[in-house]
């Protein structure tokens, strides 16, 4: 949850609403943001992107642990 709260303040732009529906599938946590249609998930240590309406698939952010290093340094 720290790796999604810090990524949605620190990408308004991309993840709108400003927090997102929660859910998983086939090993994936995910929020959806419904203003944006765009997903952000983990799975197996790794931290996705999914645009469906660009077609460009899965993209990879990163390590779950990067990202939390960066989320704690933040104060999340």
């Amino acid at each position: 949850d720290r790796v999604f709260n810090y990524l949605e303040a620190s990408y308004p732009q991309f993840l709108a609403p400003s927090v997102g529906v929660a859910g998983s599938f086939e090993g994936y946590a995910y929020r959806w943001y419904s203003a944006s249609n765009v997903y952000l998930a983990t799975q197996g240590g790794t931290v996705w992107y999914l645009a469906p309406a660009s077609g460009a698939g899965l993209i990879e952010l990163g390590s779950v642990a990067d990202w939390l290093a960066q989320a704690q340094a933040s104060g999340y």
